[in-house]
């Protein structure tokens, strides 16, 4: 699927629904729910991708959600990739511990790497500022990063998280279209790259609105600016997240994973 525009060919299917900016928001404040809320997410964009890698077009679902299933596709995601996800965390705290000084992270230790898995975009703020290594790790952050995407896919399709660790089946693949691969990585890591400066501008406009609130004792106020700071946020990777998922997925379609897996999908 070379001559695949997959951008284009998601936003078309996104933007399908009139109201997919309603969606975007309603995804954007689950995010701002810890754990349930994420893996919720997880599921819903797992369960559009594989409508999509199935060859079933369509924008995603805005109505009649089947929440339990989501949540369900969710932890057999989130089981998936967590192994991966460690690989990742791990990496990005040694890239961390290369670049910061003692200065910036006096007390940097071994929970830095649970720290990282979760908050792992303050690395790339941090490297922001040093980009002779900054583009180089966003690359390889971005080919990683759709490889547990089609992990999760598997593991969703097969309704197995064992699935996602089928390494060389997902590597096989990689192999089969490495140009198309590239391709949507090479996206995905543009649009890591806007997501960046995207949090880097609002984490100044929080770090003003701190100092702000520091003299201000309503409850109430502060609870508001940490929603302006954290839902813009949210809504620019959730859309990123949406999008990358369905691209994986379109690109999955020429394979058949779906289209053999069981019944029930």
């Amino acid at each position: 699927m070379q001559e695949t525009k997959y951008l284009s060919h998601v936003w078309a299917q996104l933007t399908e629904d009139k109201g997919w900016i309603t969606t975007i928001l309603m995804l954007s404040v689950c995010m701002l729910l810890p754990v349930v809320g994420w893996i919720w997410i997880i599921g819903y964009e797992t369960e559009w991708a594989l409508l999509i890698a199935q060859g079933i077009e369509g924008p995603p679902e805005r109505k009649n959600i089947d929440i339990v299933r989501c949540f369900r596709s969710g932890c057999h995601t989130v089981a998936a990739t967590l192994s991966w996800c460690v690989i990742l965390g791990s990496f990005l705290y040694l890239v961390l511990r290369m670049v910061s000084d003692a200065s910036f992270s006096p007390n940097i230790d071994a929970l830095g790497i649970i720290n990282s898995l979760f908050h792992f975009w303050a690395v790339f703020v941090i490297l922001s500022a040093r980009s002779s290594i900054f583009m180089p790790v966003l690359a390889v952050v971005s080919l990683y990063v759709n490889f547990m995407v089609i992990a999760s896919l598997r593991a969703a399709i097969c309704r197995n998280p064992a699935a996602g660790y089928q390494a060389g089946h997902i590597l096989g693949m990689i192999g089969r279209d490495l140009n198309g691969y590239l391709n949507i990585s090479g996206m995905t890591m543009i649009a890591m790259f806007i997501g960046n400066i995207v949090f880097i501008a609002l984490s100044q406009v929080a770090a003003a609105m701190i100092l702000l609130s520091l003299g201000i004792s309503n409850m109430v106020f502060r609870i508001f600016l940490f929603l302006m700071f954290c839902l813009p946020v949210a809504i620019v990777y959730t859309l990123i997240s949406l999008i990358d998922y369905a691209m994986v997925g379109l690109w999955m379609r020429q394979f058949n994973e779906a289209g053999s897996a069981h019944p029930h999908l």
